[in-house]
């Protein structure tokens, strides 16, 4: 048994795929790492699996520091949209394509912070 202050930790959040639709995240670098990488930083037995992403969580409550499982669908979409480090970003949907362990993932990502300057009016001077 443990106390309630021994319960409480200090560790990084993880998001896994089926829990990061609808939330906001920024990268504080392009880094991807391991599950076993991750393991050794949060000094943990999971992750088991996958490649991850340092993540700044953007929430109501306030920014928290995590990791994303970011399966290949994600990285590539996130890559071919020339995301920046400390660029916003919306995971709007990513989900499995079947039901299979092995079934890809399918990502769609937004950039709230681009759509708001794509709708800005520039005026021209005379």
């Amino acid at each position: 048994m443990e106390d309630l202050s021994e319960s409480v930790t200090t560790t990084r959040e993880l998001v896994f795929p089926d829990d990061a639709s609808g939330k906001e995240y920024r990268l504080p670098s392009l880094n991807v790492y391991g599950a076993d990488e991750v393991r050794d930083e949060l000094d943990s037995d999971i992750p088991q699996y996958g490649k991850w992403m340092p993540v700044e969580i953007i929430g109501n409550t306030g920014d928290e520091d995590g990791f994303l499982c970011a399966p290949s669908h994600l990285r590539s979409v996130l890559l071919e949209n020339s995301v920046q480090a400390g660029e916003l970003f919306r995971i709007d949907t990513l989900t499995k394509t079947g039901v299979a362990e092995s079934d890809p993932y399918r990502a769609e990502v937004s950039f709230p912070d681009r759509e708001a300057d794509a709708g800005k009016q520039v005026g021209l001077g005379d």
